[in-house]
């Protein structure tokens, strides 16, 4: 398993939420490793739409990479 695994930094006003680890903010385009835990199989996965819900997240490219 990772040693710093990615967690959610800041959630604003606006509804955007950014992805810290290490102390710096990471984008969830390509800043969140494809495998969580190689031992087991385990693989982390951003999704815009979760199942089973309307809800639907945007990635924003740019700056930082916020999702809202």
């Amino acid at each position: 398993m990772a040693d710093n695994p990615p967690t959610i930094l800041t959630a604003t006003q606006e509804h955007r939420v950014y992805i810290e680890q290490n102390g710096s903010v990471v984008s969830p385009f390509y800043g969140i490793l494809l495998s969580a835990d190689q031992n087991i199989g385990t693989l982390n996965m951003v999704v815009e739409a979760p199942r089973w819900t309307n809800a639907n997240l945007h990635l924003q490219g740019g700056a930082l990479d916020s999702i809202n």
